[in-house]
């Protein structure tokens, strides 16, 4: 699978995003795993979010997957007094990676590279398959106190 299509600076700056968002909203050092390239995502977490992300030069898709246990440690920290997990959590999880993409987002605009991203999308269910077509996928395993999730990165200069 060739890389020449993806800009480093995408994959840097959505990990980057990534570890400032959780130390600050989570208060958690979060540590980068190794990055790997692949073709199809095929995970056995349960939750997956997907955010767009387009412009006039690039597209793709960002894939941040999780067990559903570290997402109800996310809302437990967010909301200690949540007692109905579907709906706040659901909510809470987009709003969480609206913020990490925004973040990421902003930085390469500093950059000159203007992209939108689109709004949060939860897919929930047992051995989830996201085949992203046409895209080298980069995926990291990020690592923290309120468990593990992979990040897939596929942007490409369209």
């Amino acid at each position: 699978m060739s890389s020449r299509n993806v800009d480093v600076r995408f994959i840097t700056l959505f990990l980057d995003s990534f570890q400032a968002v959780f130390a600050q909203v989570f208060d958690c050092d979060v540590h980068k795993g190794p990055v790997t390239v692949m073709g199809r995502l095929n995970r056995d977490r349960g939750i997956a979010v997907l955010a767009g992300v387009s412009g006039v030069h690039h597209s793709g898709t960002v894939v941040f997957w999780m067990k559903d246990h570290t997402a109800r440690k996310m809302l437990e920290y967010l909301d200690p007094t949540a007692t109905e997990f579907h709906e706040t959590l659901y909510e809470g999880l987009g709003e969480v990676i609206n913020i990490v993409s925004g973040n990421a987002i902003q930085h390469l605009s500093r950059n000159g590279i203007e992209l939108a991203i689109t709004t949060p999308s939860l897919v929930v269910g047992e051995s989830l398959e996201i085949h992203l077509l046409n895209q080298n996928t980069y995926s990291i395993t990020m690592l923290s106190a309120l468990g593990e999730i992979d990040i897939d990165i596929a942007i490409k200069r369209i």
